[in-house]
């Protein structure tokens, strides 16, 4: 229930961490900033977080959740929905992540591509395929699974909700409530500032285009909430 929800004890902040709204970035400027740590490709890795002292919300007692769930600085970093299914799609089936295509992508390639099960090998599933299989079979891979569900957004009272798409701002405001900071590291990168909107908003376009209406409408009711919850728009040409 709470194993996406990232606790900093010394900071006193509550973090829900969200696949494929770069929280995999944010993770390692968290480290860095807080504990001096440069850590990038293992930040996934719930035991290396807990060696620097960041634990899972679902690894307390439920006294000590409420404790955090009261007193702590709770935020989330959420992303236009329709962009975030596409980031996954092209993560984890476009580009050959080594664990999808022979898991996920074979099955979408069966039912959806017409693949003869000896011959599907995963890799030519298109985003199409992919936005159908959503609609049948529901978002449940964390990678594209409703912000709102994940972060338990109607149970629990977030104090900020940062966006992806003004992360550059919203980020240094989160930081400034560090209690907690190693050295002078309280700035971003430079090459952090600008968020490539216009860049992905082409990409997002030239995808959706291939996605009959009637799907993309179908596809907007599976995540209505996060549409409602964030503000989000359901035309894609508003990025």
């Amino acid at each position: 229930m709470y194993d996406h929800i990232l606790i900093d004890d010394a900071n006193r902040m509550l973090f829900c961490d969200v696949p494929k709204t770069g929280s995999s970035f944010f993770k390692m400027l968290w480290l860095n900033y807080t504990r001096g740590i440069y850590e990038y490709n293992r930040v996934h890795d719930r035991g290396v977080l807990r060696k620097y002292n960041l634990r899972y919300l679902d690894t307390y007692n439920r006294t000590e959740v409420q404790i955090r769930l009261k007193s702590y600085f709770k935020f989330m970093v959420v992303r236009h929905p329709l962009v975030r299914i596409l980031s996954a799609y092209r993560d984890k089936l476009e580009n050959a992540n080594p664990f999808y295509p022979a898991v996920l992508g074979r099955t979408i390639e069966r039912q959806y591509g017409h693949v003869p099960a000896g011959k599907s090998k995963g890799r030519n599933v298109t985003f199409k395929q992919m936005v159908h299989y959503i609609i049948d079979h529901g978002p449940y891979d964390h990678h594209w699974t409703p912000i709102s569900l994940l972060c338990n957004a109607c149970e629990i009272e977030y104090d900020y909700v940062a966006r992806l798409e003004t992360s550059y701002l919203d980020y240094r405001y989160i930081f400034s409530k560090l209690k907690n900071v190693h050295g002078d590291n309280t700035g971003l990168p430079q090459s952090f500032r600008a968020y490539k909107g216009a860049r992905i908003l082409i990409w997002s376009g030239k995808y959706y285009k291939t996605v009959p209406i009637n799907y993309t409408n179908l596809l907007i009711e599976k995540y209505y909430m996060d549409f409602r919850l964030f503000g989000y728009t359901w035309n894609i040409t508003s990025l």
